[in-house]
């Protein structure tokens, strides 16, 4: 069952890299638009993610409780709630394509490239959402096979209209036989069609129509198989009881998926501004040179580093949670975790020392105060003390904040 999916999910992010690869050959601009437009429809679209995991959690409980008609109710719920949430956005995304690519990209060519794209993604925003409903719904029953065989072809479908509607029917041959020779096969296979060149137009409606062809096999295999009867499909019906329970369970996990998306969205957006400050800064001899003060380049950010790092951002009011893939509140949790752990060890051992001096027979004199001896010591030298914040307060941390304050605008 495993397999299946892992390369179902691998799928996903392929149609992705299938696109920046093919819009590769339009130039770095192109590349640019293509990059960001992804990544704002990502944002967007990691929402159905929350319900896909309610109807995969509800479908595979009722499915184990042999309840599988109330298993092919929580599919028609995630459908619903898919419609729900993906029509007022096309329309929103569609409408405001230009203000949303423009808080990310701000470039008199990428830009329109941009717009142009997330357009059209935008639209496909409903047939992703079904798409995700249909796969919850598939891997709660326990038919994950499917995934595989619609993602291998869905993937080829993809990369085959995003060679004729990203260069057309005449520059198709160009591109491959220019850049990958060995897929020229590819280029033949529009010969019998004459398309003009779309460009990242193009690649995105490659996206689009691909995942309408999806659910097409999608609904091929959930309908016109033994599923459709097993699970009473047919006709189509509600459970508002289930329907609440699926909500309550897609929200939290919706609004977790959208802000770690956006998170990481701004976040390449800071540090794409970091890169070309620090271009202008230490590459290009037209702005400040550093060398010009007496100082070379690595001991300027050395000093920079320094300078940040010791800063007591704790008593400034800030709390960093979380860098990147590192959870700094679990880490401070497992910290305190292994800190009791380690005192409650040393008051064992102090309590056992006393207790030996206590009991033996010689004249030593035994402080009455040794707690109180060793709970000075700690508090003299706590400025020693391990602390996560001082191990994660890393290169990445202090560019955040260099371009959060410097840079952001």
């Amino acid at each position: 069952m495993a397999l299946p999916l892992i390369f179902s999910q691998l799928s996903r992010v392929l149609m992705s890299l299938v696109d920046l690869a093919m819009v590769g050959g339009l130039g770095p601009e192109a590349l640019a638009a293509t990059a960001t437009g992804g990544i704002i429809i990502w944002s967007i679209t990691s929402v159905t993610l929350g319900i896909k995991t309610s109807v995969q959690t509800l479908s595979s409980r009722r499915f184990g409780q042999k309840k599988l008609k109330d298993s092919g109710r929580s599919f028609y719920n995630g459908v619903l709630m898919a419609v729900v949430y993906s029509i007022p956005i096309c329309l929103i995304g569609y409408n405001f394509s230009s203000e949303i690519v423009l808080v990310y990209l701000d470039h008199p060519i990428s830009s329109l490239m941009a717009i142009e794209y997330t357009k059209v993604l935008f639209v496909g925003l409903l047939f992703t959402s079904i798409n995700f409903v249909f796969h919850g719904f598939l891997t709660g029953i326990e038919k994950t096979k499917i995934h595989l065989l619609i993602a291998i072809s869905s993937n080829a479908l993809n990369a085959y209209l995003n060679a004729g509607l990203i260069y057309g029917s005449n520059g198709v041959l160009a591109f491959f036989q220019t850049k990958h020779p060995d897929l020229t096969f590819i280029a033949k296979l529009w010969a019998p069609f004459n398309f003009e060149a779309l460009g990242v137009k193009g690649a995105a409606l490659g996206t689009v129509f691909s995942s309408l062809f999806s659910i097409f096999q999608y609904f091929i295999y959930t309908f016109f198989t033994k599923i459709r009867t097993l699970f009473k499909l047919f006709p189509f019906g509600l459970d508002i009881t289930m329907l609440k329970k699926q909500v309550t369970l897609a929200l939290p996990m919706g609004v977790q998926e959208f802000a770690l998306a956006i998170g990481w969205a701004f976040y390449l957006r800071i540090f794409s501004i970091i890169g070309i400050y620090t271009y202008l800064i230490f590459c290009s001899p037209d702005y400040i040179d550093p060398e010009k003060f007496g100082l070379p380049s690595i001991l300027t950010i050395l000093i920079i580093i320094l300078i940040v790092v010791n800063i007591p951002w704790d008593k400034m009011g800030f709390r960093i949670k979380k860098i990147g893939m590192i959870e700094l509140e679990n880490v401070v949790k497992t910290q305190a975790r292994d800190n009791s752990k380690e005192l409650a060890d040393l008051q064992k051992q102090i309590d056992e020392l006393k207790s030996k001096l206590i009991n033996s027979n010689n004249d030593l004199e035994i402080d009455k105060n040794l707690d109180n001896l060793v709970t000075q010591f700690l508090n003299q030298y706590s400025q020693w003390a391990f602390s996560a914040s001082t191990r994660y307060f890393n290169s990445s941390t202090l560019a955040f904040w260099l371009a959060y304050c410097m840079f952001w605008s």
